[in-house]
């Protein structure tokens, strides 16, 4: 099976090695139409919908420290949201970039998991302190109406392999 951690540790060798995580728990935004899992230890969430241009937006958001995650690229986490109205890969990864220089571009690639079916672009290097974020923009085959974005940054190896586990367990409800 393909492996994002795999492909990213190839690409980047830059993460230091960190205790692989054993836990898992699925967080639910508080509209009750997404799911995904995180690790337990990433217990500072965020789960009420984001006002944007198109409206309410269902988002998910988990860290260690959410106010760090934020703000630099010290710590792990991700979010995950679902935006109204139907936005291309290329304008939702625009929309979600880190900013200039912060970042190395490690190229954009197609996704398509069966259910959602997108773009995903790799950062590597970031913040100077060698973080890595993927972000993946799609549209549910089965629901159209939506752009979801799903961002994820990680700081040590065992990070890249929660990036499977997101990708593999990001859902809608309905």
């Amino acid at each position: 099976a393909y492996s994002f951690a795999r492909e990213i540790e190839e690409q980047s060798g830059e993460l230091a090695g960190g205790e692989a995580y054993s836990d898992y728990r699925t967080i639910t935004d508080d509209t009750g139409i997404l799911t995904v899992d995180v690790p337990a230890s990433w217990t500072d969430t965020e789960t009420a919908p984001q006002t944007t241009e198109a409206g309410p937006a269902p988002f998910i958001a988990a860290s260690t420290d959410m106010d760090e995650f934020d703000a630099t690229y010290n710590v792990p986490g991700m979010v995950f949201i679902a935006v109204p109205g139907e936005t291309t890969p290329a304008e939702g990864l625009t929309l979600v970039a880190p900013a200039a220089g912060e970042c190395t571009d490690g190229g954009i690639y197609d996704y398509d998991d069966g259910r959602f079916a997108g773009q995903y672009q790799i950062w590597e290097g970031c913040g100077g302190v060698g973080a890595v974020m993927v972000v993946l923009v799609s549209q549910a085959v089965d629901h159209p109406g939506y752009t979801f974005i799903t961002g994820i940054q990680a700081t040590s190896e065992a990070d890249l392999a929660v990036i499977d586990r997101i990708f593999s367990s990001f859902d809608l409800t309905t």
